[in-house]
């Protein structure tokens, strides 16, 4: 189990460069979830964290970031699209309600578009 950021970064790298599609990311989101159960190492990362995100990890070759978010209270984001890129969300602590929603007016210049909510599911350290 990796026990820094960077050990993580080295071995998701490793990971997403022999299979980048979802079987590889997927073994990514279960070595991220072995690193949150390290307690230390989520204790030293949130008492490092000043900002409410930052970046803990930047892969130079594959482009991918590993962003800590740290929210001293309560917050809502609006609905948003990571377009042709991909997410894995971690939860060290606390717990969050992810929103997953569908287009149903795509946005065009000067106008929104219009989602609907699909559904609401907690995340729980781990």
């Amino acid at each position: 189990m990796p026990h820094t950021v960077e050990e993580f970064g080295r071995k998701a790298h490793d990971i997403l460069s022999v299979d980048p599609g979802p079987a590889g990311r997927d073994r990514v989101r279960i070595l991220l979830e072995e690193l949150l159960q390290d307690g230390a190492f989520v204790a030293e990362q949130l008492a490092n964290q000043e900002a409410p995100r930052r970046v803990l990890y930047e892969d130079g070759e594959l482009g991918f970031l590993v962003l800590g978010h740290v929210f001293p209270g309560a917050r809502r984001t609006k609905p948003h699209d990571h377009g042709a890129s991909w997410a894995i969300y971690g939860q060290a602590t606390g717990t969050t309600f992810m929103d997953e929603w569908e287009i149903v007016e795509r946005a065009t210049t000067g106008r929104p578009g219009k989602v609907r909510k699909l559904k609401t599911y907690e995340l729980t350290p781990g």
